[in-house]
């Protein structure tokens, strides 16, 4: 991990994760399908979101 005092910590175009935050298999791949398909399923419907993601969230997201 960068050390305490890199700037690399104080950036605000910055999000520092774990390297395991990237790995996904299989099994991961088709969870996320099922979980977008239930979601879109809740917005055809009218129905709240159960995983909403805003603006300043997608801004950040890789």
């Amino acid at each position: 991990p960068p050390a305490p005092d890199s700037p690399l910590r104080t950036l605000a175009n910055v999000i520092l994760t774990p390297h395991i935050a990237g790995a996904i298999g299989a099994g991961e791949i088709r969870e996320f399908g099922e979980l977008m398909l239930a979601e879109l399923d809740r917005y055809l419907a009218g129905a709240p979101l159960q995983h909403r993601i805003t603006e300043a969230q997608f801004q950040h997201m890789a």
